[in-house]
């Protein structure tokens, strides 16, 4: 089901490549897709129409190339998990996980930290009564079928994790 309909001279791109959807507490539906100057920002008040698109919700300064981001609310701040590269990297495996905040879900969002090294990609965060989980796959050059570790480990806050451990 195609839940946003794009219309003649929309801006919005074609389509919405690794989408992530939340509904925030402010009652509203946001979508978050990969995008090469950032990642894209739709919104709707109902699940099933009405989608807008809002553009590049993250200050990209000094990235390029924005896969898969995935956003959680946590204590009033937004947390937007996403891999980038730095903006003079040519190599397409120089992909960083990194983290980025905002008190709004429709950003402006402000990376505050990088999590993990080169090859990492394709987060995914779960907040559940116990604390916060965090999942992304790390591809590593030198592995024996690249692309196919997933880690997953309990994070003791949104920037920091205990140990990381294979899955």
């Amino acid at each position: 089901m195609k839940l946003y309909k794009r219309k003649l001279h929309d801006p919005a791109p074609l389509g919405q490549a690794d989408p992530y959807m939340m509904k925030a507490s402010n009652g509203k539906y946001y979508i978050y897709a990969t995008g090469p100057s950032g990642p894209q920002l739709y919104s709707s008040d109902s699940l099933m129409e009405g989608w807008e698109y809002r553009g590049c919700c993250l200050d990209m300064t000094g990235q390029k190339n924005c896969w898969a981001p995935c956003v959680v609310e946590l204590g009033g701040k937004y947390y937007m998990y996403y891999s980038s590269m730095d903006e003079d990297d040519e190599d397409e495996h120089g992909q960083t996980m990194r983290v980025a905040v905002s008190d709004s879900p429709e950003g402006e969002f402000r990376l505050v930290k990088n999590l993990l090294p080169p090859f990492s990609i394709d987060p995914h965060a779960v907040v559940t009564p116990s604390g916060m989980y965090f999942f992304y796959c790390v591809n590593e050059y030198e592995a024996e079928r690249v692309g196919t570790v997933v880690m997953c480990d309990k994070m003791t806050d949104p920037l920091r994790w205990r140990a990381i451990r294979s899955a």
